[in-house]
């Protein structure tokens, strides 16, 4: 018999870091019954039961880590690593870093930071007598730089052996006395001010010294968090900022220690739009679940922390590229996750995180919009994406950054020809960005058109394209005081309404003539349908929040009433609230509606 409170009980596993669903229960209890039993059995890392109800969400009832799962800490293998000179580099925030993707399962089980492990000398001789994981770790390293640097292995195998002694040797020098931490008590600004700046290699260690001492106070990732993002919030010393902001920032670098502060999440696309939202400090309050994670975000949006912001979005791309569905549900749910994760993703010079983004952004595109034989081409991929984003400098950010990733010489040269045409015919409008903002816009998009490898006539037309339009129409006047403005329309012949890929905050109602609306699909416009008196048009990107599907132009004079999105959205408010499940549907078959034009294209 179905539970009162229209509630369904998953039982999750999680095995190598990635949860999947074993069965649902309609009751509490045997889905915990069968968890714990999953748990006893120690083939899994950990078991869980996630409830969902309209009611009351996605809500974790039981979690527990798997029992006898012991297996060998492993190294892990990077990419590449900083050529640290002198015992001093290793300190650095890169080469913590790479230290805390090496070292990651060693890290997680002793719920450790880099910077807490580099300043422990217990931990270090733990970790000297733990096999052959240091060796291993040392040996990896050695193995990256030597290629890379053209080096021998062996000589930099010897430094490096050589260099953690003296690491061990520092540890012992820093070891925090029983005492109260200065940095706890007093913050960060002011222990600074009890320093000698003049000897900056030893201020340096002895402020990291103090951190590493202010963490190891704290027992979890979220504590560990909370407390470094409650002194940057008092810290006023751009120098405090920057020590304090690398130590969060390296935390949140470790996939467990997010997951700890997010806390679960329904699905791959609901954790990846949490992330977007914490790197750019706009998570909405009711979704914010603990004091870690509000004042990660509140430190996002009120203070200058790039590195924080680059793991988050570092974090986003990993994911985001991989194989694993968005969402639990079908292709089309996927697709319209998809779409909601390109427009939380857009900032006003492409995509936020750059190319690395943009890369998996297309990785993820070309199978989500595959062909039955094959993954879709790069350039098909960068077409579905762009009719997703919303701004004419976001597309020409996007396509420039494609030039400078790691695709192929023909990839490239077909999303050049995509750029070509992207110039020379859409006009950006500029009303939404005030004269300084546009020129912002163009300064950042210029260097990286002349970075890029284009090609010189194709860069030229790109700079000659950003030139033109440094100059914004100048402002409306407001409407004389007291008299309503008018909700209606009128365009002539030919007048665009609105663009594919636009942001839509408006719908519109025919009063009299003719709209035409149309795609372009491979260079060619295709026209969809004309649409007259009383039909309504633009109204799926105010029910979904996203890009215009299609554009849309009058055909003969042409008069419309205006649905603004407030109107519209306070309607379909007060739907959520009387019944949920048509206001579902709603997006269900806007959803749908979308997936089968892109099908069709």
């Amino acid at each position: 018999m179905a539970n009162l409170a229209g509630k369904t009980y998953e039982v999750q596993y999680q095995k190598d870091n990635h949860w999947t669903m074993e069965a649902t229960h309609e009751s509490r209890t045997p889905a915990i019954e069968q968890a714990k039993t999953m748990a006893e059995k120690g083939k899994y890392q950990a078991v869980r039961v996630i409830s969902d109800s309209e009611r009351s969400g996605t809500v974790v009832e039981f979690e527990q880590a798997g029992q006898g799962t012991d297996r060998p800490i492993r190294v892990k293998p990077v990419e590449d690593a900083p050529m640290c000179k002198e015992t001093k580099d290793f300190y650095g925030f890169e080469a913590r870093l790479t230290l805390s993707r090496l070292m990651r399962e060693y890290l997680d089980e002793l719920t450790l930071s880099p910077l807490q492990l580099l300043f422990n000398p217990s931990q270090l001789m733990r970790l000297e007598s733990f096999g052959e994981l240091l060796p291993q770790a040392i040996g990896r390293v050695a193995s990256v730089q030597s290629r890379k640097y053209k080096i021998p292995a062996h000589e930099r195998t010897d430094f490096l052996f050589e260099t953690f002694k003296d690491i061990k040797k520092t540890a012992t020098g820093f070891a925090a006395p029983d005492q109260q931490n200065p940095v706890e008590s007093g913050g960060l600004d002011a222990f600074l001010k009890t320093l000698n700046v003049s000897e900056s290699d030893l201020t340096n260690t002895r402020v990291l010294a103090m951190i590493s001492d202010f963490l190891d106070r704290r027992a979890d990732w979220s504590d560990k968090t909370e407390g470094l993002t409650d002194q940057i919030l008092l810290s006023k010393s751009p120098l405090a900022l920057s020590y304090l902001e690398t130590a969060v920032a390296e935390i949140l670098d470790a996939p467990e220690a997010v997951r700890a502060v997010l806390g679960g999440q329904a699905d791959l696309a609901a954790q990846l739009i949490m992330l977007c939202r914490l790197a750019g400090g706009h998570m909405e309050a009711d979704k914010i679940k603990n004091a870690a994670l509000e004042k990660i975000n509140t430190v996002t949006r009120t203070r200058s922390v790039p590195n924080i912001r680059h793991v988050l979005l570092s974090r986003v791309a990993q994911l985001l590229g991989g194989t694993y569905a968005l969402t639990r549900s079908d292709i089309a749910g996927d697709q319209q996750a998809f779409a909601t994760l390109v427009r939380e993703l857009t900032v006003s010079t492409g995509m936020a995180g750059g190319e690395v983004t943009t890369e998996a952004l297309i990785r993820r595109a070309r199978v989500l919009y595959r062909t039955p034989d094959a993954d879709l081409p790069v350039a098909k991929a960068a077409m579905k994406i762009l009719s997703l984003i919303p701004g004419h400098w976001a597309r020409v950010g996007f396509l420039l950054d494609l030039q400078t990733g790691s695709f192929s010489d023909q990839a490239k040269s077909e999303t050049a020809t995509l750029l070509d045409s992207l110039i020379k015919r859409d006009v950006p409008a500029n009303t939404a960005v005030d004269a300084q903002q546009l020129e912002q816009i163009r300064d950042v998009l210029t260097k990286r058109c002349q970075q890029s490898p284009l090609t010189e006539p194709l860069k030229s037309n790109v700079l000659d394209h950003l030139r033109m339009s440094s100059e914004t129409p100048a402002p409306q006047p407001a409407p004389p005081a007291g008299k309503p403005q008018t909700d209606k329309k009128q365009l002539q012949p030919g007048k665009i309404l609105f663009r594919e890929g636009d942001e839509g905050s408006e719908a519109f109602l025919i009063l009299s003539g003719c709209i035409e609306v149309y795609k372009i699909i491979d260079g060619k416009q295709i026209s969809l349908a004309k649409l007259g008196r009383g039909d309504i048009l633009g109204e799926m990107s105010l029910i979904d929040k996203q890009p215009r599907m299609a554009s849309a132009r009058a055909t003969e004079p042409t008069e419309l009433t205006v649905i603004s999105e407030a109107s519209l959205g306070a309607r379909l408010e007060r739907l959520n609230q009387t019944d949920r499940v048509l206001r579902r549907l709603l997006d269900v078959m806007a959803a749908r509606l979308r997936g089968q034009v892109r099908i069709g294209e």
